[in-house]
């Protein structure tokens, strides 16, 4: 597998120019694209770990559609992959240990027979997939444990921050954790901190329709995935302030940027608020992105750098220079996440009025924009955002709103998609 790959980055001001002479404030898309690769001889081998919650609550279509979705992933994986299957409700077990997946008749047919019943040992049971994946882990595979649950950890280990802890930790060790919560009564305050501190994915299955779309974005993903523990450091010059990166990144104990891993041909949109010294006309440097990563196969820590600059010209030039379209939609759209978050902290406070008025706010903004450059996506946003301000200041839907609002905004801030 060829690892000599690297992302590229683009650095697009919202203006090309500011007034010279004169301080300012600007913003700057930074776009990183995974490079395109031929997957039919670089796909990575997965190492796979299927954790299913079997409790009481996730009787009916829940665990139909979790069993059929299961066997979707299980239909996706070569035979050199690793697969295995626990199950849990009070009890722990495991259905199919890590194999290679050449008997699929059998492993489906041990699918088949599991049933919902019990209360919800979560914690042990990803220990338990962990240990699977960790079994056979490979530095040349995708090691991943992905954990499926409608619930509250309610047996064994349940502090949040020790779970959390130990995910980020089994991540240190080359595992990743994606979780998939499915319903309206699992811990979202659990799986979204407990995956992105596992580098993987987060998503929120509505209904137990879901499932199908949900693992095959899931699993087109892992075998597109190159880049994995990227960081990124913003480097500004002496007369420049990062005032602001609106996609609220965690950072590293180096105080660099943790940003989700990489698939090929996908772009992470990055904005970059800054505040510019006055300086005499001409292009001049205003910060450094240095990016770097492991590539799946290479332990060797991997890395690449783009500088962003910007032209000082007279007020009559800056002054005719139009904002960027691409750089204010993208802007608008990660405004709106952080909208959204408001909006969950004032439905935390019980504060109904104000989340709907939060959410309300940023619609009309969208919708302008949306209108004046006909752009589907932000007019979808616009709507989005009616939609919940109404739906959160009803006491039946508040808890599906929370979730609607989390998921939508971190996977905004991450530049995750479904389909």
């Amino acid at each position: 597998m060829a690892n000599n790959l690297k992302p590229k980055i683009e650095i697009i001001p919202l203006k090309k120019k500011v007034i010279a002479g004169k301080s300012s404030k600007m913003d700057f898309l930074v776009r990183i694209t995974a490079p395109k690769s031929e997957l039919e001889t670089q796909r990575p081998k997965l190492n796979l770990g299927l954790v299913l919650d079997r409790s009481g609550s996730m009787s009916g279509s829940k665990i139909q559609k979790a069993t059929e979705a299961a066997v979707y992933c299980l239909d996706q994986m070569l035979e050199t992959d690793r697969f295995s299957l626990t199950v849990f409700d009070n009890e722990i077990d495991i259905i199919v240990p890590s194999v290679h997946p050449k008997n699929r008749a059998k492993i489906k047919s041990a699918i088949s027979r599991i049933d919902a019943r019990g209360t919800t040992a979560l914690h042990s049971a990803w220990v338990e997939g962990g240990r699977q994946v960790a079994a056979h882990m490979d530095s040349k595979m995708i090691n991943r444990v992905l954990l499926i649950t409608d619930g509250l950890a309610n047996e064994g280990e349940t502090n949040t921050d020790v779970i959390v802890s130990q995910a980020k930790g089994l991540y240190e060790r080359g595992i990743s954790t994606t979780t998939i919560g499915v319903g309206n009564d699992f811990n979202e305050e659990l799986l979204v901190p407990m995956s992105q501190a596992a580098g993987g994915n987060n998503w929120f299955v509505e209904s137990a329709n879901d499932f199908q779309r949900i693992f095959e974005t899931e699993m087109e993903g892992l075998v597109r995935e190159r880049f994995t523990s990227v960081l990124m450091d913003i480097k500004p010059e002496d007369s420049v302030k990062i005032a602001d990166i609106i996609n609220d990144f965690d950072k590293d104990f180096e105080s660099k940027y943790i940003l989700p891993n990489l698939v090929d041909e996908e772009s992470l949109d990055i904005i970059v608020r800054t505040k510019l010294s006055a300086k005499d006309k001409g292009i001049h440097p205003v910060f450094t992105i240095d990016l770097e990563w492991n590539f799946i196969g290479n332990d060797k820590k991997q890395s690449v750098a783009e500088m962003a600059s910007i032209e000082y010209a007279r007020k009559e030039e800056a002054d005719k220079e139009k904002p960027n379209f691409e750089v204010k939609k993208v802007i608008k759209l990660l405004e709106a996440a952080r909208i959204k978050r408001q909006a969950i902290e004032y439905l935390d406070q019980g504060d109904y009025v104000a989340s709907s008025q939060a959410l309300q706010s940023m619609a009309p903004v969208m919708r302008e924009l949306a209108e004046e450059y006909d752009d589907k996506e932000l007019a979808a946003e616009a709507d989005y955002l009616d939609d919940f301000s109404e739906k959160v200041q009803h006491e039946k839907q508040r808890a599906y709103s929370r979730k609607s609002l989390r998921y939508a905004s971190i996977n905004r801030q991450r530049g995750k998609k479904t389909k």
